[in-house]
């Protein structure tokens, strides 16, 4: 009877008949059953997620389910609902194999060790060595031993980016192969292979014609002469012991001659174009030859020694220029130059005549009807070279570009620029392009900008044809 109490919860055993009994019975089986029901259905059906579950938890349980036939998702509840274990969904165990350690996860160097029978495997680094937004990092899958990446039959292996190998070892076998990119597919080609590919599996052999293979040949039959076949090598060629077909030479243009004599004949009618350079000693012309051929000299190098006596003839260099440190004496020249001193104090800013020596005040005049210290009357056919100029104003510098001209009978010639800063030199350049006759009329005409020449000196070369 006691053990019927726990199943009637309080009747008493008086009132107790045998239908209440298994009625009550009956029930709780019931309600066992359903229980057992509800359980079994929570772990070994398929569910869509965990939150769909009605069991709503507390935080700190975990939940199991199943997903798949023998496969289960594992969740953990937390504050705000369940959070699911993305690494934690299994098959089967092997039970012929003994369970070891989970991976070890170091959060602090973001590794991730796999272990398989208490040996390390393989190690996955999430590079912790810097966590800024704007770092590259580089993360590591590294192998304690031997690391193989493969496929399914037919399937890629795809690389997004650049690849880099950190070391190659040599090959010891089977290293016949060279990779190459076969429209992005890293695929290999033999070695005959690729001398096909660019046409360098056959050869033609060199001859005088025609470009090609050829053998290099030995000392020995380098001095034997008669191969047609072969190339000399530097090596061959040193020691070459010559050849008696060697009668004549052709020209020799650079080198030394070491011979101590030459045949005779050996210069039959030499040009004096082919004798450009280099001395000859005395004993080997004889004086009679110098004399009979000195009239064929008509041109000579550098004269660094000597005398040119009477009677030599014309000098003409060209435009060259003739140098000497000693006195030159003999006839006259056919021009020589001339220097002109200005010095003035223009009294307007508007075009001005430089007086020819010194005058107080030059007015803004630039007529030629009349004669007076601007002008100058030419002695000789000639031209003006140049003009040196200096001014001080204490109104500040002419300025840039100041115009100036050379008036020759009425007529300006053509203008020449000059920039002028005060107490410095500006220089006006003319040349033979400013030229006159002897008896006309000459002035120089300067423009100021809007400052005018004042204190002035300046200088003007003049170059006379006599």
């Amino acid at each position: 009877m006691s053990k019927l109490r726990k199943f009637t919860k309080g009747v008493s055993e008086e009132s107790v008949n045998k239908s209440d009994i298994s009625s009550n019975i009956l029930s709780s089986i019931e309600s066992l059953s359903n229980e057992l029901y509800d359980l079994k259905q929570s772990t070994n059906t398929l569910s869509k997620s965990g939150d769909a579950e009605t069991h709503l938890g507390k935080e700190g349980d975990i939940k199991i389910n199943k997903i798949a036939r023998n496969k289960y998702e594992f969740y953990v509840r937390g504050e705000d609902g369940w959070h699911k274990d993305n690494n934690a969904s299994f098959g089967p165990i092997d039970e012929s194999k003994a369970v070891n350690d989970p991976p070890i996860v170091n959060m602090t160097s973001g590794t991730f060790n796999y272990s398989y029978e208490g040996n390390n495997r393989l190690s996955i680094n999430l590079d912790s060595s810097n966590s800024s937004s704007t770092y590259t990092p580089t993360p590591e899958i590294k192998s304690t031993g031997n690391l193989k990446l493969s496929t399914g039959s037919g399937k890629t292996i795809t690389l997004a980016n650049n690849l880099s190998l950190s070391s190659i070892p040599a090959g010891v076998s089977d290293y016949d192969k060279i990779l190459v990119s076969d429209g992005g597919a890293v695929k290999y080609r033999t070695g005959a292979q690729l001398l096909s590919d660019i046409g360098a599996d056959s050869h033609t052999a060199a001859s005088t014609t025609a470009s090609g293979v050829v053998e290099l040949a030995t000392s020995a039959e380098t001095n034997t002469g008669t191969d047609t076949s072969r190339a000399v090598t530097p090596d061959g060629l040193d020691a070459w012991e010559g050849s008696g077909q060697i009668e004549t030479v052709g020209e020799i243009t650079t080198g030394t001659w070491n011979a101590d004599t030459l045949g005779t004949g050996a210069i039959p009618n030499l040009p004096t174009s082919k004798i450009t350079s280099g001395t000859m000693a005395d004993a080997r012309i004889a004086a009679s030859n110098v004399t009979q051929h000195e009239g064929s000299i008509d041109a000579v190098g550098t004269l660094d020694g000597g005398a040119i006596s009477s009677g030599f003839g014309n000098i003409d260099n060209g435009s060259s220029t003739i140098t000497t440190t000693g006195a030159i004496s003999g006839g006259s020249f056919n021009h020589f130059m001339d220097v002109k001193i200005h010095q003035f104090y223009a009294s307007a800013t508007t075009d001005v005549y430089m007086p020819f020596g010194a005058s107080q005040i030059e007015a803004a005049f630039t007529s030629d009807g009349l004669n007076d210290d601007t002008l100058f009357i030419a002695p000789y056919n000639g031209y003006l070279e140049k003009v040196v100029f200096q001014n001080a104003n204490t109104a500040g510098d002419m300025g840039t570009d100041i115009r100036m001209y050379l008036r020759v009978a009425g007529s300006l010639g053509t203008v020449k620029v000059a920039d002028v800063t005060n107490e410095t030199t500006a220089t006006w350049t003319f040349g033979s392009d400013e030229s006159f006759t002897a008896g006309q009329r000459l002035r120089i005409y300067i423009r100021p900008n809007s400052v005018a020449p004042k204190y002035v000196t300046a200088t003007s070369v003049w170059r006379y044809t006599i």
